[in-house]
């Protein structure tokens, strides 16, 4: 996972810590197909909830069922697309929780 410490702001941010929105774009983007789906759940959650707390809501307004967060950075996370499809975008094998 090239480096990144995911681990340490997932228990950051459980543990009530300071996370930046680079480092939710970083989780909610990189590949958790080597984690096992507790892990995976993790993620998810410490994304969707910091999502929650600190970002807007975002559709690209063609599609209801397309829908995510805009962070304040300007970063864009689309988090489902044309309806229900599962909680991951699996794309080449890898999975993600947002594109």
């Amino acid at each position: 996972m090239d480096g990144f410490k995911w681990c340490e702001v997932v228990n950051r941010w459980f543990a009530g810590g300071y996370v930046t929105e680079d480092e939710i774009v970083r989780l909610a983007t990189m590949n958790l197909f080597d984690l096992c789906e507790q892990f995976r759940s993790a993620v998810r959650e410490c994304v969707i909830t910091f999502c929650q707390q600190h970002a807007t809501e975002w559709s690209d307004g063609n599609t209801p069922e397309s829908w995510g967060y805009q962070l304040n950075n300007g970063a864009i996370l689309k988090i489902a697309y044309g309806g229900l499809a599962g909680c991951y975008w699996n794309r080449d094998g890898e999975y993600r929780i947002a594109e």
